[in-house]
């Protein structure tokens, strides 16, 4: 199954991101989770799975996956996009099911290795 698996640094709050990706045209809810810290986590409603998670003060993890990459792909262009109106630094890598980076989205987070297929957040 393809993945993606990403970051976002921010002090936002789950709450101020949840509302940023609201007015940014996502549509994510809270959800509660015993597998997360503090046991909530945001639910992004897409085509693919997509879930952020806090893991520090200033950092949060993105995970997602589906069932083809192309998919993933779009998926994960389209919160890249949400998030650098937000002007949240971030990145994202979609794996194959081979395990091949297939694509990376960011904002202010270049990659160090080229992906076979890379999309920018403007």
């Amino acid at each position: 199954m393809p993945l993606l698996c990403g970051q976002i640094e921010t002090d936002f709050s789950r709450a101020q991101l949840l509302r940023g990706l609201i007015r940014h045209g996502m549509l994510p809810e809270m959800r509660e989770s015993s597998h997360y810290e503090e046991g909530k986590y945001i639910r992004i409603h897409l085509d693919s799975y997509m879930a952020i998670e806090r893991i520090e003060d200033k950092e949060f993890l993105i995970r997602g996956d589906a069932h083809e990459p192309t998919g993933l792909i779009r998926d994960a262009e389209s919160l890249s996009s949400a998030l650098a109106n937000i002007r949240l630094r971030h990145r994202m890598e979609i794996y194959n099911r081979e395990k091949n980076l297939v694509g990376y989205c960011h904002w202010s987070w270049p990659l160090d290795a080229k992906a076979e297929s890379t999309t920018v957040a403007q």
